[in-house]
């Protein structure tokens, strides 16, 4: 079986790379998190840290 592919033209190569480098910054990254809010506040309440969007977003 062949495979087929085309690089993407240089536009997107760069935006791409912008958005490569910065999820890979020093203190950034992606974290795959499948818990409901409630899971996250038991967490939280855990260490003392009030559930909140803003603190469940800084958590992400």
């Amino acid at each position: 079986m062949t495979t087929s592919w085309n690089y993407p033209d240089a536009a997107l190569r760069a935006e791409l790379k912008k958005i490569a480098d910065a999820i890979t910054a020093p203190g950034k990254g992606i974290l795959a998190a499948d818990e409901s809010t409630a899971t996250v506040g038991k967490r939280f309440a855990d260490i003392g840290v009030e559930n909140n969007e803003e603190n469940r977003r800084k958590y992400r």
